[in-house]
């Protein structure tokens, strides 16, 4: 879209997108529906489209971006936005949900996150909590990351009772807190005042994650019903979800 008066604020967006969506040519959209093959995603892509597992950084995920300019003015100074290509700060958390309620956010400090720290940090202080306050019926479902599958953590698992649900590795779209973590990041991102070092940003993912309305937990755990129908029909093929 070429605008010679671009948006410069909220209602003349809304204004802009809905004229120029009139003026869209209907043979463009004609041929999008008939090729719509051609433009699927593969399952490689769809994979790589899913939030990573639970790391927030201070740089935006997305990199698509609208920019509204009139035409040959793409090098202008006014026209260009300098861009970080690493993220200046980023941090692991885990936490948990369930219906009716949620573990604490926890923060990984530095370091890798081996077995053993995933038994001290997360297993031994949250999810026993939780296997003892549901009981026999408790069920666990973990990300298959290398660190949860370290033979120090069956041990404690099966000591402590914990029955952990068997999938297969590398299936993100079968695990319902990646829609939670996309929820969260999103919350951060639109706060009044966006964080800006890592102290700031561990404060907001932490005060973001109690704002986080139940309902969105308890919807999310609920759909692994649909999940799991969804990969038999496809045969353990990717699904957007």
């Amino acid at each position: 879209m070429k605008f010679y008066y671009p948006p410069t604020n909220k209602n003349t967006l809304i204004r802009a997108l809905t004229e120029e969506w009139d003026k869209l040519p209907q043979q463009l959209l004609d041929n999008v529906v008939q090729n719509e093959s051609r433009f699927s995603l593969s399952s490689d892509c769809r994979r790589q489209l899913i939030w990573r597992e639970s790391r927030f950084s201070l740089s935006s995920d997305c990199r698509r971006q609208l920019i509204w300019r009139e035409s040959g003015t793409a090098y202008r100074p006014e026209n260009i936005q300098e861009n970080y290509r690493y993220p200046t700060c980023s941090i692991m958390v885990w936490a948990g949900i369930m219906i009716n309620g949620r573990t604490r956010l926890h923060v990984v400090a530095i370091g890798t996150m081996t077995g053993q720290r995933y038994i001290d940090e997360v297993l031994l202080p949250h999810v026993r909590l939780f296997r003892g306050g549901v009981g026999d019926k408790f069920v666990f479902m973990d990300d298959n990351a290398t660190c949860h599958r370290t033979l120090a953590v069956q041990d404690c698992l099966d000591s402590e009772g914990i029955q952990r649900l068997v999938w297969s590795a590398r299936s993100p779209d079968l695990n319902p807190i990646e829609n939670v973590w996309e929820a969260l990041g999103r919350q951060v991102a639109g706060r009044n005042y966006p964080p800006t070092n890592k102290n700031t940003l561990i404060r907001a993912l932490t005060e973001e994650w109690d704002k986080l309305p139940q309902q969105l937990l308890d919807n999310v755990v609920q759909s692994m019903v649909r999940r799991v129908e969804c990969c038999i029909t496809l045969h353990g093929g990717h699904f957007p979800y």
